[in-house]
């Protein structure tokens, strides 16, 4: 069963980081999602929003051919432990996604660093 991921930073498309784990995705599209980008981190982070916070951070949404088979090696990639996720560099977790190209919203997972918010840019 496939599974719809929003991927941004690394996992963006442009990347090798999918082929190089050995990922079967297909590409839906442009996407965006609310967050607060993170400064002062090694890789491209988003910090999970409370109400009426962040900003559209843009994206892909993709679709994982193999589902959770492919999930768990983005989540060991992540440093995303589904055991201990408090103590996890990146939470994955359902949130809603904007497909650019649809008026309706998707649930798709996306990973969430694990730290509190600051302000930066985001390209």
């Amino acid at each position: 069963m496939s599974i719809l991921l929003f991927a941004y930073g690394t996992l963006k498309r442009e990347s090798s980081i999918l082929s190089d784990l050995r990922i079967a995705y297909r590409k839906i599209g442009p996407a965006r999602i609310k967050g607060i980008p993170q400064s002062g981190t090694e890789y491209p982070a988003i910090v999970k929003p409370n109400a009426n916070q962040g900003e559209w951070i843009p994206g892909e949404l993709i679709e994982l051919l193999k589902g959770e088979k492919d999930l768990a090696k983005l989540d060991e990639y992540e440093e995303y432990d589904p055991l201990n996720p408090n103590l996890s560099l990146y939470q994955r977790e359902l949130a809603l996604v904007y497909p650019t190209s649809k008026d309706q919203p998707a649930s798709a997972y996306v990973y969430w660093f694990n730290q509190h918010a600051k302000k930066a840019e985001f390209e």
